[in-house]
This record gives C-alpha cells, structure tokens and sequence, in this order.
C-alpha cells in the first residue's frame, strides 16, 4: 500500500522508526536490510498500547515525513519532517501534493476523515 502512494521506508541504506510504548517516542534508527524485522516487531506489539512510527519517503526521498500509526490503530497521522514541500513562494505545506499521494490509498482502506495543519 505504501509502495502504491510511493512511499519508501528507507534512505540511505537506513530505516527510522518508533514502537513507543511510553509516550517517550524515543526513535531509532536500523540498518535497511532489518525493515522486515521492524515491521514484524509491530506488529507483534500490542496495537492497543503501542504507537508505530516510520520515516517514509516519496520517490527519490527528497520530500517525506514520519507516518504514524496510533494506539488501536483506527488513526494514523503523516507529519511532514523530511524537507517539507512548500507551495510556491509560500512558507506553507503544499497539502495538495502530500494529499493526492496519500489519500487514495488509505481511502481505499478506509479513510473517513482528514485534518491538515500548518503553523508557521
């Protein structure tokens, strides 16, 4: 699914994630070739107590940012934190390009509801 939205979970030969189980949200950062065991690692967490997070990033991993799958795992969020795409001469996200990547695969999955947000 992510793969569809072009979405990649490593750069550089690295993966960055965070099984928090603390509110702590302590990231690490693992050698690429461990990405199965990551994912595997989550999902033998308890979806219930636990929040997955795992730096993604579009194509050639120039823009991206972390997708976050919370507790109970009926809602996730995507900060953009990897070189944020701005619209032009603006200061502010372009929504509009994050959203037609994201979108159509998690409402295939069942999206329901979206919020974006900008400060600045």
């Amino acid at each position: 699914m992510l793969q569809e939205a072009g979405l990649t979970l490593a750069e550089s030969d690295q993966v960055s994630y965070v099984i928090d189980r603390d509110k702590m949200f302590d990231w690490t950062t693992a050698n690429a070739s461990r990405l199965p065991d990551v994912i595997d690692e989550a999902d033998q967490a308890d979806s219930r107590l636990t929040t997955f997070g795992i730096t993604s990033y579009f194509g050639n991993g120039t823009h991206g940012g972390d997708l976050l799958f919370h507790q109970g795992r009926k809602e996730i969020s995507f900060i953009v934190t990897v070189n944020k795409r701005t619209m032009l001469d603006s200061v502010f996200c372009d929504f509009g390009w994050y959203l037609s990547r994201l979108v159509p695969p998690f409402e295939r999955l069942g999206l329901v509801e979206l919020t974006a947000t900008d400060l600045h």
